[in-house]
């Protein structure tokens, strides 16, 4: 038949709801705030500073599908700071890290744990050339513990471990 078209009728379609971006499967906030004050001593011929800092990080897993938190994380530290100068100079921090997850389907999980680290760092002139010596004590308790990324990967924590360095500008 001449003239005549055929037509389709089709129903349209809704998109409401509907997001075209990648889910998000997981999120990551970082938190840092840090405080330190210099105290000068016997006419300014020495200096003492004391001060830290605290960290956290929170880490959540979000269902693909869903879009509803599966498993979350949460970690701080504090590390403290104290310097005497001239010269001598103490160091230190202490992390703690909470117990985590350390699979994808979080079923199974590893403790919380701290560990202490200190440190010495003493400067002064060698030859008229500034020497700086340090010797540092990593996990000085010596606690045997694993760290994780949470994708079912564990590594060992750090063995209690002493540096020794020297160094000399010139």
């Amino acid at each position: 038949m001449p003239g005549r078209v055929a037509s389709t009728t089709v129903a349209p379609r809704s998109t409401i709801g509907l997001s075209k971006a990648t889910p998000r499967t997981s999120s990551r906030f970082d938190r840092s705030i840090a405080i330190a004050d210099t105290m000068s001593l016997f006419d300014e011929r020495m200096l003492l500073t004391v001060g830290g800092r605290w960290q956290s990080l929170d880490v959540n897993s979000y269902n693909p599908v869903t879009g509803f938190r599966s498993g979350a994380s949460e970690s701080g530290a504090f590390s403290p700071g104290i310097g005497l100068s001239p010269g001598l100079s103490l160091t230190g921090r202490v992390i703690y890290t909470a117990a985590q997850y350390c699979d994808l389907a979080n079923s199974q999980k590893i403790p919380d744990r701290a560990t202490l680290d200190l440190g010495l760092r003493y400067a002064t002139l060698f030859r008229d050339r500034p020497l700086t010596r340090r010797a540092n004590v990593v996990n000085v308790t010596g606690n045997n513990d694993w760290a994780t990324t949470g994708r079912g990967i564990l590594a060992q924590g750090t063995p209690r471990t002493v540096l020794l360095s020297a160094s000399v500008d010139f």
